[in-house]
C-alpha cells in the first residue's frame, strides 16, 4: 500500500514543532498523528512516546534522518506500524537483531568495498553479537579518525545500554556512507570449493553477483525486528487519513479527533 500518496505527507529529516499546511515530520511524530496521540517533537529516543519500542522507534528515528530527501518516504508504511511496540520481553531481542543483522548485511560488506576489510562473506546464518563487535574493531582499525571515533562510542552503547544501540549502529552506517559516498554495492557471491569459501563470478553461475541497497537493506531489518514482537494494533487508514488532515489545517482541528483510547496508548 502506497501511504505517501494515501496520506499525502512528506516526512522530513530532524524533530518539528508542528506539522505545516504542507504536512511533513519525521516518522515517529508522524507514527504519533497516525495513532491518535498528543502530537509531540521526537528528537532523541527519549522524546517516543511510552508505547513506542525503544529500539523500533530509534532504528526508524536513525533511518528517517540518514535517508536523502528522495528516498524517506519509503518510510512511510510504519507510519501506522510503530505506536503499540513497546515489549519488554522482545524488545532486547530486537535490539540485538538490528545490531548484529544492520552489522551483516550493510557494515560489514560496505566495510569490504570501502576499506579493504577481509574475509567479507554473504551467508545465511545469523551472526552472533560478538562477532559483531569484532567486525567493527576490525573498521575501526581501517577506517578514518570519525568513523574509529564513532565505532568506539557505538561499541561502548552496545555493550553498556543495548536497547537503544539500534540507532547509534544506523547512524555509524550512516556515517560510513557519508564517508565513502557508496549507497549500492555489487559483489561476487561465496562458493563453495575444495579451498573453502572463496568470491567467484563466473558467468555460468546464477546470480552470480549480489546487489546490495543498503538503505534498502537497513528498512528491510526493520521490517523484520517490528515481527519480532508485539504489533501494532490494526490501522483505520481513514481514521489516519483523516487526522493527517486535520493536524495540517490547525491543532484544534486535530485535537478533536483525540479519543481516550488512542492517549491511553501515550
Amino acid at each position: 500500500m502506497d501511504f505517501s500518496k494515501i496520506l499525502n505527507w512528506r516526512l522530513l529529516k530532524g524533530s518539528h514543532e508542528f506539522p505545516g499546511p504542507d504536512g511533513g515530520t519525521c516518522i515517529n511524530e508522524a507514527a504519533v498523528i497516525a495513532a491518535g496521540m498528543p502530537y509531540r517533537k521526537v528528537r532523541s529516543i527519549d522524546c517516543l512516546p511510552p508505547c513506542f519500542s525503544r529500539p523500533i522507534g530509534g532504528f526508524a528515528l536513525a533511518i528517517n534522518d540518514a535517508m536523502g530527501d528522495g528516498r524517506r518516504n519509503e518510510l512511510m508504511p510504519f507510519v501506522t506500524r510503530i505506536a503499540g511496540t513497546k515489549d519488554e520481553e522482545n524488545d532486547p531481542k530486537r535490539a540485538d537483531y538490528i545490531i548484529t543483522e544492520l552489522v551483516r548485511r550493510c557494515i560489514l560488506p560496505l566495510g569490504f568495498v570501502a576499506y579493504n576489510l577481509p574475509d567479507w562473506h554473504h551467508v545465511e546464518p545469523k551472526m552472533e553479537l560478538a562477532e559483531a563487535l569484532d567486525v567493527l574493531d576490525e573498521i575501526g582499525r581501517r577506517a578514518k579518525y570519525d568513523v574509529r571515533h564513532l565505532i568506539k562510542q557505538t561499541k561502548d552503547i552496545i555493550t553498556y545500554q543495548a536497547i537503544d544501540a539500534p540507532m547509534n549502529v544506523m547512524s555509524l552506517l550512516s556515517s560510513m556512507i557519508h564517508d565513502t559516498g557508496i549507497t549500492v554495492i555489487h559483489l561476487p557471491r561465496f562458493v563453495e570449493v575444495d579451498e573453502g569459501l572463496r568470491f567467484d563470478a563466473t558467468p555460468v553461475i546464477p546470480n552470480a553477483f549480489i546487489h546490495l541497497d543498503l538503505f534498502g537493506e537497513a528498512i528491510k531489518i526493520l521490517d523484520e525486528a517490528i515481527k519480532l514482537g508485539r504489533q501494532a494494533p490494526d490501522a483505520d487508514v481513514a481514521m489516519v487519513k483523516k487526522r493527517m488532515d486535520a493536524i495540517r489545517l490547525s491543532p484544534v482541528r486535530y485535537n478533536m479527533l483525540i479519543d481516550e483510547a488512542s492517549c491511553e496508548l501515550a
